[in-house]
C-alpha cells in the first residue's frame, strides 16, 4: 500500500472510530460530571478537561453520552464499562481498572464486531497533571525545516528558526523526535507515537507495541526500529504493526545505519533514563542482517571498570559509532567519556570526558554531561554543564558549555554559552558550524530556542516559549 494510501487508511479509521453526535458550540456553565464520569475525570483531569454539557443517553443502544472540552465521555450499556475518547486514544474504566488503547485498538475483554487489532491489557494509574509547557527536544532536517517538543506543544520552523509556530498541542508529553526530510517525521511521546507525511501539519497517531516505546530510530518512510521494555522492534510500515526481535541483551537503545546494520546497548540515557537499576554490565552488541543475529563488540578498556555504565548511542554512515558513557553522579561532578568507533567499534578513539582516566583526551565542556549531536562520520558536538557556576559572576564561568570536533577527534574546542540554568535539554547540528540548542524550562524561567551559525562559538535566541510562538 503506498504511503498516501495508507496515510488515508489511517485518517479514515480514526474519524470512524471517533464520530460523536455534535458537540456544543460553548461551554455550559452548569453542566457537571456525576457517578462513572465523576469518577473518570478525576482520573484523567488533563485529558477529559471541562463537560460541555450534561449526560446525555442514545436512544438507539442506550449508552451515555457527554461532551467536554477535550474529547467525548461514554457509559457503555453493554459491557457496564466508562470510557473517555480524544478522538484518537480511550481510556477505559473496566474489569481491570483504567487502561489506555487507540480507538483503531480492542482488549481481548472488549467486543470486536470489526475485528479490529487486539493489544494486550495495559492498566495505567490515574494521569498526575501534567508539567507546564515546555519544550524537551529539538531536531532539523535540514538548515530551514526544524522542530521541537515537549509539554503539551511541537513548534516548528520553515526559515531556520527565524519565525517558529505551533503546530500541535496536547495532553502529551513529547521526548524525542525522528524525521527523515521536511515532511516526513515522528514524534515519540509518553504514551504516544505521532507521525506526520505533511510537515507537521497533522501530526496523527500511529499502533506502538504492547509496551510503550521509549525511543524510535526511522531509516525511511517505512522501516523502522524503537525500544520497548528492553525489546527491540522493528515496523515495516512506518509504525502500522511492529514485530519483535530476539537480541542478546535487554535492548536500552538502538542506532541503525541500514536496515542490515545497527547497534543496541542495554543502559541508555536517552530520554534521561539512567542506568539500569541492577546495574548489568555495560555492553554493546552489533547487527549485519538486520538483528537475525548478534555479536558483542569490546568496548573501550577505560570503561570496562565500571558497571551499569549509561550509554548516549549516536552513529554515522558508514558505521561510524559516537558513544557517550555515562556514570553516576556524584559530588558536583560526573564521571564521562566520549568515544569514537570510526570501524563500528572495533577500536575507540576517546574524543572528551570528565575524571578520565587516561590522557589524550579534548577539554571537557563542563563537570557533568549534556546533550550529544552527531552530524557525520567526522563532526560531533556535546554540552557540558557546572551546577555550582549558577549564578555566574566574575570570578566563575557560564553554568552551560558546548564543545564540539569538525576533524574526527583530533582537535577539540569548547564555548561557553551565557545565560543558562544549568542543564540542556537537546541540540541539534545540520553542518559542522549551524545548530540549535533548547534550554529546559523552569515555571520561573521559560524554555528558550537558541541557535548558533559559527559552530558554538556565539548564540541568538531565537524563541522564548511564554511569548507565544504564532499560530
Amino acid at each position: 500500500m503506498s504511503t498516501i494510501r495508507r496515510w488515508c487508511a489511517v485518517l479514515v479509521a480514526l474519524a470512524l472510530a471517533s464520530r460523536p453526535a455534535a458537540v456544543p458550540a460553548a461551554h455550559a456553565a452548569d453542566c457537571r460530571f456525576v457517578l462513572g464520569f465523576a469518577v473518570l475525570e478525576q482520573m484523567i483531569p488533563q485529558q477529559v478537561g471541562q463537560c460541555l454539557d450534561d449526560e446525555q443517553h442514545n436512544p438507539a443502544n442506550g449508552d451515555g453520552l457527554q461532551h467536554t472540552t477535550g474529547g467525548l465521555l461514554v457509559w457503555r450499556k453493554a459491557d457496564n464499562h466508562t470510557a473517555f475518547t480524544d478522538g484518537y486514544r480511550t481510556w477505559v474504566n473496566g474489569p481491570h481498572g483504567l487502561e489506555e488503547r487507540l480507538n483503531t485498538q480492542r482488549f481481548p475483554w472488549e467486543p470486536n464486531p470489526d475485528g479490529l487489532p487486539v493489544v494486550l491489557d495495559n492498566p495505567v494509574a490515574p494521569e498526575a497533571p501534567l508539567p507546564a509547557a515546555d519544550l524537551r527536544t529539538i531536531l532539523f532536517a535540514d538548515s530551514r525545516h526544524g522542530w521541537a517538543a515537549g509539554s503539551q506543544r511541537i513548534v516548528a520552523t520553515t526559515d531556520g528558526g527565524s519565525t517558529w509556530t505551533t503546530q500541535f498541542s496536547g495532553p502529551a508529553v513529547i521526548e524525542q523526535l525522528d524525521v527523515l526530510n521536511a515532511n516526513d517525521g515522528w514524534a515519540l511521546g509518553q504514551h504516544v507515537l505521532l507521525h506526520t507525511v505533511d510537515g507537521g501539519q497533522h501530526w496523527l497517531p500511529v499502533s506502538e507495541p504492547p509496551q510503550p516505546l521509549n525511543q524510535i530510530h526511522f531509516l525511511n518512510l517505512a522501516t523502522g526500529y524503537g525500544v520497548a521494555g528492553g525489546t527491540l522492534y522493528q515496523t515495516p510500515d512506518a509504525g502500522v504493526t511492529w514485530r519483535a526481535l530476539t537480541t542478546p541483551i535487554a535492548a536500552g537503545g538502538l542506532c541503525f545505519v541500514s536496515q542490515d546494520t545497527g547497534w543496541i546497548v542495554n543502559t541508555s540515557l536517552f530520554l534521561g533514563r539512567g542506568p539500569a537499576p541492577e546495574l548489568a554490565p555495560t555492553a554493546l552488541y552489533a547487527t549485519t542482517d538486520g538483528g537475525g543475529t548478534w555479536r558483542q563488540v569490546a568496548l573501550p578498556p577505560a570503561v570496562t571498570r565500571f558497571t551499569g555504565l549509561g550509554q548516549r548511542l549516536q552513529c554515522a554512515p558508514p558505521g561510524v559509532l559516537w558513544d557517550l558513557f555515562v556514570g553516576e553522579p556524584g559530588a558536583g561532578n560526573e564521571f564521562y567519556a566520549l568515544y569514537r568507533g570510526p570501524n563500528g567499534g572495533a577500536s575507540w578513539q576517546l574524543i572528551t570526558g570528565h575524571e578520565l582516566p587516561q590522557r589524550g583526551a579534548g577539554p571537557e565542556p563542563g563537570p557533568y554531561a549534556g546533550a550529544l549531536s552527531v552530524v557525520s562520520a567526522d563532526a560531533a558536538y556535546l554540552t557540558g554543564w557546572c551546577g555550582a557556576c549558577y549564578p555566574s559572576s566574575p570570578t566563575t564561568p557560564p553554568a552551560v558549555a558546548i564543545g564540539g570536533t569538525t576533524d574526527a577527534g583530533r582537535t577539540w574546542r569548547d564555548f561557553p554559552v551565557p545565560g543558562l540554568m544549568p542543564g540542556v535539554t537537546d541540540i541539534a547540528f545540520v553542518t559542522d558550524d549551524q545548530g540549535w540548542l533548547v534550554a529546559g524550562g523552569t515555571p520561573m524561567r521559560p524554555s528558550q530556542i537558541l541557535a548558533t551559525t559559527d559552530g558554538g562559538r556565539t548564540w541568538t535566541t531565537q524563541l522564548t516559549l511564554g511569548s507565544a510562538p504564532q499560530q
